[in-house]
């Protein structure tokens, strides 16, 4: 999936499409925000289950890391060539996934420099901070800020890792299990880039870039991460 040669000029293009359709319209992501902001607060942020289940999901981000860590330093210390399924080459991609992902391109870089406060805290919906379109560098935000999304970016990388296992083991599913599992993988992603939304935590365009970006990274290391990886695990 990832390592199809049409998989990285896709996602590059999707990326140039969404700066461009923003930047012509600068106020879209305050218009996509709007509807969730009712009496003051946003809906996202309310039911206590849609915090419960926002908690489980990152956790699950969190334990999806940490098993691709595991399962790299397993591979190397015991010359394990599988586990669940994957093969080291494919636990290193997410793994890296993740460290480059979620880690330094979202983290530690974009929502680090950025400056673009989240949608709860602009005037626009009764913060202090002024709206930042997409495209611009601010200062409305000093730390952790609005763009890009690190919830969708880690879901993201969490929602690939996922699919590779799913791929791995589809052989011994039906047809329908398999379709059901690829559904529910979908829900995960779809609750999560929703609440991002609905919370006021981030607007769409962060949450679309954050996910476009974490499958961009993941596709080039599915690409070019050396193949011989596969080949001395099982020597």
């Amino acid at each position: 999936m990832l390592r199809h040669p049409r998989v990285i000029p896709i996602l590059l293009v999707l990326i140039a499409i969404v700066f461009w359709v923003w930047m012509r319209d600068p106020n879209l992501d305050l218009r996509l925000s709007a509807p969730y902001f009712h009496d003051g607060v946003f809906v996202g942020g309310r039911a206590g289950i849609i915090q419960f289940l926002r908690t489980q999901f990152w956790n699950l981000s969190l334990g999806m890391a940490w098993l691709s860590l595991g399962a790299v330093l397993l591979s190397y210390g015991l010359n394990k060539t599988t586990f669940l399924g994957l093969v080291r080459r494919d636990w290193n991609i997410i793994l890296w996934g993740f460290l480059l992902g979620p880690g330094l391109v979202v983290n530690a870089i974009l929502k680090t420099f950025s400056g673009r406060a989240r949608p709860q805290n602009v005037l626009n919906f009764g913060g202090e901070n002024l709206y930042t379109p997409i495209g611009q560098i601010a200062d409305q935000c000093a730390q952790n800020c609005s763009f890009v999304s690190g919830e969708v970016s880690g879901t993201t990388a969490t929602c690939i890792a996922l699919l590779m296992i799913l791929s791995a083991h589809a052989h011994r599913m039906s047809i329908e299990m398999e379709r059901l599992a690829q559904a529910g993988i979908a829900g995960i992603f779809g609750f999560v880039f929703w609440q991002r939304v609905a919370s006021g935590g981030h607007f769409v365009s962060d949450a679309i870039l954050a996910a476009l970006i974490t499958a961009l990274v993941m596709a080039i290391l599915a690409r070019y991460w050396p193949q011989s990886a596969d080949r001395v695990a099982a020597a």
